[in-house]
């Protein structure tokens, strides 16, 4: 992370333990101190990571970009102040894609400039005026997994995104307090499911929407508890979708758990013979608290896992009916028997099943089998169920 007032980058592992810094540390005075030297900035204001772990960082007071290994090794650095090709004015958000190009947020030159990793100019697109696909204050930016852009106009309070050639595609916000609108957005993130995280600096909030706009959800308010924020600017995740929010006057990054709705799973059947030679395991899925099997996301993956390892669920068959008879609906989907063997070992198992619902959240849920060794009779009174197939 950038820490902008002490001119430096921060590392530190998923829990919050410091790793490492590099640049200026906040011991000389910020004002009227800066340097020009490789390797230290005045006024950082950006921050990326490429598919490589190098680290890109938006020097803004320099007006340049400045690429670090993953241990803050120095790489090489360009531009300098200007409005021609591959030079800057005050360069702010940073964003790499799939294949490690570096695109860049030329704030004052309202313009987002595009590099390829060794920071030869390769495109750019913007010009200063209020329309589609131009800016007025221009701040963050980030890259889903298709290589569609997403621009934060702080003055505008919109989202606009562009497709990997630069057409505009779509837009969306306005300024305001209530759901999708925004007050000084400046952060932007994607989640692994291209999901687009906005914070905004006035109204102390994260929002959550789809790729193409739709408000999914929204947390924070203005204050220094759990949960609450002073303006908070930037946002990321890592891998398995924690949420990291850069509390900027509070002088701290929050880490939040992806939500997770809970489900009851039923697999069937409870005892896996490893010699059975039959087809699919099937599993239900009811979804609780204030949802239900019709929001399930059906076009991404349902993974049934252990320690690990997963299996994907078959597209077909799939049926939605009420297995348990509760009166809930439930989805019955399958997994090929023999991948699902391939992960287990032998006595009794916590298998997880995993899913996504139509509105970017997680559901989640358990059930316990048990894995006879082949050749072996294990059904007896201690086993699960005496059902196998």
């Amino acid at each position: 992370m950038f820490d902008t007032d002490n001119q430096r980058v921060e590392k530190f592992d998923s829990v919050g333990i410091f790793i490492s810094e590099w640049g200026k540390n906040g011991g000389i005075p910020v004002v009227p101190y800066h340097s020009t030297e490789d390797g230290e900035f005045w006024y950082p204001q950006g921050i990326a990571v490429d598919n490589e772990d190098n680290v890109y960082v938006a020097d803004t007071g320099n007006h340049r970009i400045q690429k670090f290994t993953s241990d803050g090794t120095f790489s090489l650095n360009w531009g300098e102040y200007g409005t021609e090709a591959g030079q800057f004015s005050s360069p702010l958000g940073i964003a790499t894609d799939s294949s490690n190009n570096v695109y860049v947020v030329d704030w004052e030159n309202r313009r987002v400039q595009k590099f390829s990793s060794d920071g030869t100019y390769l495109a750019e697109f913007g010009v200063s005026s209020d329309g589609d696909g131009q800016f007025i204050w221009p701040y963050g930016v980030a890259i889903d997994s298709y290589d569609n852009i997403y621009v934060v106009d702080e003055y505008k309070c919109t989202i606009q995104k562009f497709d990997s050639a630069f057409v505009f595609l779509t837009k969306w916000g306005e300024f305001g307090t209530g759901n999708g609108k925004f007050n000084s957005p400046r952060g932007i993130g994607i989640d692994g499911k291209d999901n687009v995280y906005v914070t905004e600096l006035n109204n102390h909030r994260v929002q959550k929407f789809t790729s193409d706009g739709e408000f999914l959800s929204i947390w924070g308010e203005y204050g220094d508890g759990d949960g609450q924020f002073y303006s908070p600017c930037g946002v990321t995740f890592d891998s398995s979708d924690n949420i990291f929010v850069a509390d900027t006057f509070n002088h701290r990054v929050q880490k939040f758990a992806p939500p997770i709705v809970p489900a009851d799973i039923e697999i069937n059947p409870g005892v896996f013979n490893l010699k059975s030679k039959g087809n699919y395991i099937s599993c239900y899925i009811e979804i609780l608290e204030d949802y239900n099997v019709y929001d399930i996301d059906q076009t991404k993956d349902i993974t049934f896992e252990f320690d690990g390892n997963y299996v994907i669920a078959e597209e077909s068959p799939r049926n939605i009916g009420d297995n348990d008879s509760d009166g809930n609906p439930d989805l019955m989907v399958k997994f090929n028997r023999q991948d699902v063997y391939d992960i287990l070992p032998f006595g009794y198992v916590e298998l997880i099943v995993k899913g996504y619902l139509v509105d970017g959240f997680y559901f989640e849920g358990e059930d316990t089998v048990y894995v006879k060794d082949v050749g072996k009779d294990h059904t007896n009174e201690n086993d699960p169920s005496s059902e196998e197939y």
